[in-house]
């Protein structure tokens, strides 16, 4: 009888099934660490510690495919993690945790030491701890973030979406801490110098008060206005910087304004107004020669500018005005208006706002004016306004 050729065992073959197996693995690998590399450039962009921290907490959530991520920064004063911004703001919403052993998040603090939780509800300190809030956790993992030898806060990841945090999601969290940790140093000395250059701009701005009275508390108040104006506008973090500090300088030019000019009891003559309208020329002449405050030179040169091209001193039109500086001036008119002089009272502020929304288009830029009214009625001044109407309706 002829014998049939038995078939090679199929181990004999190339395992076509594990190789797809081990490419996708490789493939996911890849994947993770470039999405790491995007990651590294992305959080070196200046931006808001609630920006940067978002960021952290997105792509955390992709890189170790968790449901919840929470970043902890440790305060030396209170001995205590919160969740806040970098200059020790606390969030109304944060808890504050002791660097204690007597919660998992303390605990990883308190020993400097990474925490891999595998069955959360299990762990006493997790039953200790109230910190979560109604999340309710399964597995967790948990890295402390140094700074110069020391502990600076926490990341933690909670509830991988397989059933437990792999090895491989240690070490990426290990790598994402490291570079965190970095950037919030960084972040945190960014903002003591630029806190520090805040402080010098008015220093500045309190060398204006000793020539003129008025512009003292106006420039505080202008900067106040400007901000609230802001927050209503799709500004950058950024450029909401550069509007505080161009806000603050935004009359910096009158110190080359003659005395009797600017201490004048009386309103000005022509010729008097010609020469004040000479401030913003000047400001920015004084700032153009400081590196790096571009924007901020701008918004200080074109506030007394509109969108009709009546301004002044350069007479541009809308679209050669800077945001900033259409911001300064409707912040800017508005305080005038309130304000008393020796030669006149100031408006209330009802007057005053609907002056500014009379004057969209011609002397303000429209969509900053749209900006101002939303502000102002969420201000006390619109609901002391709008009490008084009520009043003498009555």
């Amino acid at each position: 009888m002829k014998k049939v050729p038995q078939p090679k065992p199929l181990l004999a073959l190339p395992d076509k099934t594990g190789q797809d197996a081990e490419l996708c693995e490789l493939k996911r690998k890849v994947e993770h660490y470039q999405e790491l590399m995007n990651f590294s450039e992305s959080i070196f962009v200046p931006s808001s510690y609630e920006d940067l921290e978002k960021r952290i907490k997105s792509k955390t959530k992709k890189l170790v495919q968790c449901e919840h991520v929470f970043v902890y920064r440790y305060s030396e004063i209170d001995k205590a993690l919160y969740r806040g911004d970098s200059i020790n703001i606390v969030r109304a919403n944060s808890p504050i945790i002791p660097v204690d052993q007597e919660s998992i998040e303390g605990s990883c603090a308190y020993h400097g030491a990474l925490l891999h939780i595998v069955d959360a509800k299990s762990d006493i300190r997790f039953k200790r701890s109230r910190y979560t809030g109604n999340i309710d956790c399964r597995n967790m993992l948990l890295v402390p973030l140094f700074s110069q030898g020391s502990v600076a806060g926490i990341i933690q990841a909670i509830n991988s979406k397989t059933p437990t945090f792999t090895d491989e999601d240690i070490y990426l969290l290990k790598v994402l801490s490291n570079q965190l940790a970095s950037v919030m140093e960084n972040h945190g000395l960014f903002e003591k110098v630029h806190n520090q250059f805040f402080q010098i701009c008015y220093a500045l701005s309190e060398a204006i008060i000793k020539k003129d009275t008025y512009t003292g508390g106006h420039t505080k108040r202008v900067t106040v206005f400007s901000e609230m104006i802001a927050k209503e506008l799709p500004l950058t973090f950024q450029e909401m910087r550069d509007l505080k500090l161009a806000a603050v300088l935004h009359d910096i030019g009158k110190i080359g304004i003659e005395d009797r000019i600017l201490k004048k009891q009386f309103r000005l003559n022509q010729e008097e107004f010609e020469i004040m309208k000479q401030h913003p020329r000047l400001g920015g002449e004084i700032l153009g020669h400081v590196k790096g405050l571009d924007s901020i030179v701008e918004g200080v040169m074109y506030h007394h500018e509109r969108p009709d091209g009546k301004g002044y001193p350069y007479g541009i039109k809308e679209d050669k005005i800077p945001m900033i500086a259409q911001i300064i001036s409707v912040a800017d008119s508005f305080d005038a208006m309130i304000s008393n002089r020796p030669y006149r009272r100031g408006l209330p502020p009802m007057e005053a706002y609907q002056e500014i929304i009379a004057h969209a288009g011609t002397q303000f830029v429209a969509s900053v004016v749209d900006g101002f009214e939303r502000a102002f009625k969420k201000s006390h001044m619109y609901q002391s306004g709008q009490q008084k109407r009520y009043k003498q309706a009555a």
